[in-house]
Order: C-alpha cells, then structure tokens, then sequence
C-alpha cells in the first residue's frame, strides 16, 4: 500500500512539474499585453496585428493579448498603466510623453518631417534627435521600442479652407498639448482642445468647426459624416510610441531584448511599407462613402509656402517653452533631416 501511495505522489508530482511548463520542454508561457488606440482596422489597429504577429514569431512562450479602442485608458492613462507594470506595452501618440519629456514634441510641428518614407525611415532609426529623446524617457523609467510615423494629418471642416485666409475664425480641434495648439493658431484658426474621444461629437454639434487628423483616423472614425469639406494638407506627422516599463525590459536576458528589437525592426518595416497604400485606400473610401463631401487638393508649391509661414510660429513656441534643451534637440533634428536627403 505504501508503495502505491509513493508511486502516486510521484505521478502527481511529475504531472504538476509539466502543467508549469510548455510542450516544448518546461519553458514558462507568458501573456504580454499590448494597449493601444487602433480601432475598426484603421493603421494603428493594423500596426498592432503586426506586433502580436512579430513578437509570437520571436519568442515562442509568448501570447500577446491587444486591447484597443482606448479599452485600457486614453494615452495618458495608458503611459502611467505601464509605468505601474500593469501592461507590458503602449501605443501612445508622443506628444503624451510631453508631460514627462516636453522635447519628444519637436516631430510634430507643422510641415517639420518630409513625406518621404526613406527619410523618415531614416529619421526615427538613426536620427540624434530620437536617441536623445529615448535617453530622457529612459531616465523617467520608461524605453521606447518603436517610433512610428503616422500617415500625414489632413483638415476636415464645413468651410471651404485652400488658402491661409480661409482658416480666419474657424475654431479647429487640437490636441492638449503647446504644439498642436501652436499649429492651428499658425493656420490663422482658433484651437480649442477636445479629447479624441468627444471629436466627433463637437464636429456634429458645432462645438469645433473642422479639426486635423490623419485620412485612416477620419475614415475609421466618421468624422467626414458630420463635415463638408476635405483639405489634403499633408501638414502634420503625429507619431507613435511603443512603450514599456524600464523594470520589465531590464528583466529580459540579452537575448529576449534582442527578439525584443528584431520583432519591432519588423513592424516598423511593414508599417512603413504600408502606409501609402493605407493613406490611399482610406482617400478612397471615404470618396464612396461620401460622394458629395468636397475634396481639396495642395499644390506641392502652396505646401512649400505655408511651411515658410505656418512651420515658423510653432518652431519658435517649442523653443521659448522648453529653453535650452528644446534648441539643442531643434539642432539635431535639423541635421537629423539633412542627412536624411542623402547624397
């Protein structure tokens, strides 16, 4: 009897050692969860398929759970949810890194980034200006493991805006941020801040004449529906951060962070590959979907004179609200954009 009891211990013992493991060997599986704004398959949706997709491909004891649709809190929320260890990863817009490190603003002053994907490539891998950006975010205990360049910011609104002049008294939406704020006061309109969320909303009850965002952001959202007119500005490049907590990411062997790199280089490269076809077919979407709103189109020499005029106002505002260290990181972009052209 005392035998049986023994070799039934034993099976129990052996059968709980292999519950803790996976089929391949004991290898512990781990759920990773990646918060993010994408919704109804816009390009942050899609960019989050591509990290689970990568990630599970690089490590094999992972699952990354997504939640999007700001199911996990907006950008801030999502920024201190991190910070708290409660979601491995973020996607957060990086004008919300401003309230920890103003300088991770400079990407987004109107006309400031070409529409080149090669020079944007370029910018967001090599450029100074993002490794010293990273550097400050670092030491407020978060690392960035992705920048990426959404498509470009276009206007929406219920006046027809093709000159400067047309934006006189127009109340445009922006973002809670100096930037943004500075970028519409520089088009000659008047900004008034409204979270994401209440977009639609304020078009559909006057609350905001028009606001700027990118054609998969007003596709997906509907915000063509409850205006007149489209202007394919081209003016603005918000982009978005993948974070994580500095304590997780400094737990991982060399050997995870270096899956870690090659799963988001791969993101990062089908994104980029990606987001013409996506600006396009979004275009193209809202054209079916609203035959009768008005499309307006900007010459490549009207967008290089409202970069002389608009791109001037918000420069100056970056520098005059972060001082020293904003010129410093003004400079390496600067370089950061010529050596971007190339030979």
């Amino acid at each position: 009897m005392k035998k049986i009891l023994i070799l039934l211990l034993t099976v129990v013992l052996v059968l709980s050692l292999s519950a803790c493991g996976d089929n391949d060997g004991g290898t512990e599986q781990k759920v990773w969860k990646y918060a993010h704004t994408g919704r109804n398959g816009d390009e942050l949706d899609q960019y989050a398929d591509l990290v689970k997709q990568y990630i599970e491909e690089e490590f094999d004891n992972v699952t990354v759970e997504l939640f999007g649709a700001e199911q996990l809190g907006n950008d801030e929320q999502r920024m201190e949810l991190v910070l708290g260890g409660g979601s491995e990863f973020a996607q957060v817009y990086s004008l919300a890194l401003a309230n920890i490190v103003p300088e991770a603003q400079i990407f987004t002053i109107a006309y400031a980034l070409p529409e080149d994907n090669e020079q944007l490539s370029y910018i967001f891998r090599e450029g100074e200006a993002v490794s010293y950006i990273n550097d400050l975010v670092s030491d407020k205990g978060l690392e960035i493991l992705d920048w990426y360049p959404e498509t470009f910011s276009n206007f929406t609104s219920n006046k027809k805006l093709g000159r400067l002049e047309d934006f006189n008294g127009q109340t445009i939406r922006a973002m809670n941020n100096f930037i943004d704020i500075a970028n519409v006061r520089a088009f000659g309109a008047s900004p008034t801040t409204i979270t994401y969320s209440e977009i639609y909303s304020a078009l559909q009850l006057g609350t905001a004449d028009g606001q700027t965002n990118p054609l998969t952001i007003i596709n997906s959202n509907n915000f063509f529906e409850v205006q007149k007119y489209l202007l394919l500005s081209n003016h603005q490049c918000v982009q978005d951060v993948v974070i994580t907590n500095s304590g997780f990411y400094n737990g991982l062997t060399d050997e995870e962070k270096e899956k870690l790199s090659n799963a988001f280089m791969k993101v990062n490269t089908a994104a980029l590959a990606n987001r013409t076809q996506i600006a396009d077919d979004s275009l193209e979407q809202i054209k079916e979907r609203k035959p009768d709103l008005e499309i307006i189109d900007v010459s490549e020499e009207t967008k290089a004179e409202w970069k002389e005029i608009v791109g001037a106002a918000p420069r100056k505002a970056f520098v005059d609200e972060i001082g020293e260290s904003g010129q410093e990181v003004l400079d390496l972009f600067d370089s950061d954009i010529e050596r971007s052209k190339g030979e």
